[in-house]
């Protein structure tokens, strides 16, 4: 749904996929997750919604739908990835290492931090400021590419979040199945 939601995003995104060396599609979705994530943290402070339909298009669409991800984006920005190795990674890589020792993890932990950091530089750097919202940071963009990790489904090799299916396994004994189905485009 992102190339639905914030078309001119996307379009942005897709001119430095060289940059991202095969990851184009995980780069789009962080950079529209994080955008949906600023939106909601905005939104928490305010009367207003969220999410704002960003083009004539999408205002056609259906409204619940646009509640729908704006309340989910609000319970994203509830997740707690402060244990996280990568968020430890960032925060204090001295502990992170400390942490696992005398596994040599660490590295691949740094590298990975690195990777979150890069790709938030590249967007930053070359997609203009008013696509991404306002003032996009670092700790929304490791927020939105966490969420991914955790989160998505693969369908078709590609990767899509749905909305608080999510969930549904969260378990000591999980026993849920899911599929997919292309005629009705259902989960």
């Amino acid at each position: 749904r992102c190339r639905e939601l914030y078309p001119e995003l996307c379009a942005a995104v897709d001119k430095i996929a060289p940059s991202m060396k095969g990851r184009e599609t995980e780069a789009l979705h962080a950079a529209c997750l994080a955008k949906s994530l600023r939106a909601a943290e905005l939104s928490s402070t305010s009367a207003e919604d969220g999410l704002d339909p960003p083009s004539s298009k999408a205002e056609e669409a259906d409204r619940t739908t646009w509640r729908v991800w704006d309340a989910y984006a609000k319970s994203l920005l509830c997740l707690s990835f402060d244990d996280h190795p990568y968020w430890c990674a960032m925060n204090d890589p001295g502990e992170a290492k400390a942490m696992l020792a005398p596994s040599s993890e660490h590295e691949y932990m740094d590298m990975m931090a690195g990777d979150v950091v890069a790709m938030y530089q590249c967007i930053k750097k070359h997609v203009p400021e008013h696509l991404l919202g306002p003032r996009l940071d670092l700790g929304i963009f490791l927020q939105a590419r966490l969420c991914i990790l955790t989160r998505v489904f693969q369908l078709d090799g590609d990767s899509c979040m749905v909305p608080v299916n999510d969930c549904f396994n969260h378990s000591a004994d999980p026993g849920l199945t899911w599929s997919w189905d292309d005629d009705r485009k259902d989960m």
